[in-house]
């Protein structure tokens, strides 16, 4: 009799911690938003991209290993932009003026079906680059010149940079009517963060800053990395979001640049960073021996790439430069594995800089090789790594890591850009 109490109140157990989780799940979840997928998505080897107007507006689509070619409906006026895949592969955030407002915000879509795209944030500033953090849990994206970070489930936002000590009506909560919760990246009431605010504002002042166009944090979160634009160019901003003294409370900013691309390492606290067109961060300070006698400066490089590991001692590590800016390596992409970089190389032909191949380095070291040569930008890997995505032509192609099997998918179907592959494995 006892063991049929006792197995009774195991099953009441049971079903009341069930009954629990799933009124805290009715409660968090997005309103209207299809959580559960059915069937299950279908994305392994699919690729996601930006179809090109001639109005200068684009359409997100989704393009199968057939070339068949997906779009979400919606009118003339509609504008699709930037995008990230979520960490499963099965959705799509994408930024786009479908608001009813018409104003920029982030909608989620399931790239493999016929389905409207959900709204996750509420009409009223608009938001751009969304990146997913690396759990998968939460979208960081810019607006108002600041980095904010959506939850993904519950749809709650809050600050991640520049730090903010006080919580109040600003931001994205202000404008969406709500109170800006505390964080472990922002509004504390603490010294510490009380610090950290003033530290960048007196950084932003000395650079005269205007706004952030991306931000991304280490998959540990204890370092933000974001790109900051002021009116002589971009520069990289980097920051401890939990730091333990008056030094580490302080942004480093390493370079200013006319264009600076980041590339963050999946697993690792490293980042690779493509700088083109190198600037001074104070011209004043540059050294005498690149002082011309006619009071013109000299740039000790043009373009470079460099490998940030922030748990090294020497964080900083140039893995190429080009003293007369003859040579450049951009849309830097790690692949999922962490250990190899794709570049696309770009060098001078009739005058300026022009992409003639896509080369694979080692992270930790090596020699390059070349996977394929011709026009190839925007690369992007496959999830299992054997497979590369690129556009040459507005077309966008597909060639297997040694450079063999390479496919026009597009076959001039439009003029296309911005290719990522879906990270779901096949």
């Amino acid at each position: 009799m006892q063991r049929k109490r006792l197995i009774g109140f195991f099953i009441l157990a049971i079903v009341g911690i069930g009954v629990v989780s799933m009124i805290v799940w009715m409660t968090n979840r997005p309103i209207g938003r299809l959580w559960v997928i059915v069937p299950p998505a279908r994305t392994a080897d699919m690729i996601v991209a930006l179809r090109e107007g001639e109005d200068g507006s684009s359409r997100i689509v989704s393009i199968s290993t057939d070339g068949t070619i997906r779009e979400p409906s919606g009118g003339a006026e509609i504008d699709d932009r930037e995008f990230v895949w979520d960490a499963k592969g099965d959705r799509v955030i994408f930024v786009s003026n479908r608001a009813p407002d018409g104003s920029y915000q982030l909608f989620d879509w399931i790239p493999d079906r016929d389905n409207n795209p959900f709204q996750l944030t509420l009409a009223g500033a608009s938001r751009s680059n969304p990146w997913f953090v690396h759990n998968g849990n939460s979208i960081l994206f810019a607006s108002r010149g600041a980095i904010l970070r959506i939850d993904y489930q519950t749809l709650k936002t809050s600050f991640v940079y520049p730090p903010k000590e006080e919580p109040g009506q600003h931001g994205a909560d202000a404008e969406e009517g709500g109170q800006a919760s505390a964080t472990d990246h922002g509004h504390r009431h603490d010294e510490m963060t009380h610090l950290m605010e003033q530290k960048w504002q007196e950084v932003s002042a000395s650079l005269n800053g205007d706004a952030f166009d991306k931000g991304f944090v280490t998959p540990n979160g204890s370092i933000f990395v974001g790109i900051y634009s002021t009116q002589r160019g971009r520069v990289l901003v980097l920051q401890e979001l939990n730091p333990a003294d008056a030094a580490s409370a302080e942004p480093r900013v390493p370079f200013m640049a006319g264009e600076i691309e980041v590339a963050m390492h999946p697993t690792k606290s490293m980042v690779v960073v493509a700088v083109r067109d190198w600037r001074y961060i104070n011209p004043a300070a540059a050294p005498e021996e690149f002082r011309n006698p006619d009071g013109t400066i000299r740039r000790p490089y043009v373009n470079a790439l460099y490998l940030i590991d922030f748990d090294a001692q020497t964080p900083i590590t140039t893995m190429f430069q080009s003293n007369d800016g003859s040579q450049a390596l951009m849309y830097p992409a790690i692949s999922p594995n962490g250990e190899e970089l794709v570049v696309s190389v770009l060098t001078v032909q009739d005058g300026s800089l022009k992409p003639n191949s896509l080369v694979v380095v080692p992270i930790e070291g090596g020699n390059m090789s070349r996977v394929v040569n011709g026009e190839a930008t925007e690369p992007s890997w496959s999830a299992n790594g054997d497979k590369l995505a690129f556009i040459r032509g507005g077309d966008v192609y597909t060639v297997r890591r040694d450079g063999t099997e390479l496919k026009n998918l597009t076959q001039g179907k439009g003029f296309f850009s911005s290719p990522k592959f879906s990270p779901k494995k096949g």
